[in-house]
């Protein structure tokens, strides 16, 4: 066998990504597609399951504050402020 088809089977490295990250884009994927009703349901529902499939840290806010940001701007890409919610509450879920 040549090494070049020896390179083709090789495996790549996994890449991690956090329950966060993967709720972030999945909403990005669905939200255009969604209508308003749909829009507010899956915001709501991954509002209300991030927190429980997360670890706890010291860096967690409230559970309050925390699902208002999640609700909000983090499961809603049409917020203004959504970048920069983001970004900030990205930090937490680590």
């Amino acid at each position: 066998m040549s090494t070049t088809a020896a390179a083709a089977w090789v495996t790549p490295e996994p890449v991690t990504v956090s329950w966060y990250e993967h709720a972030v884009a999945y909403v990005d994927m669905k939200w255009p597609h969604l209508a308003l009703h749909s829009r507010a349901s899956l915001a709501d529902a991954l509002a209300t399951v991030t927190p429980l499939l997360s670890r706890e840290s010291g860096r967690r806010p409230p559970d309050r504050a925390l699902r208002a940001v999640l609700y909000g701007y983090a499961f809603n890409p049409s917020s203004a402020r959504v970048s920069r919610i983001r970004s900030r509450s990205a930090r937490w879920p680590g």
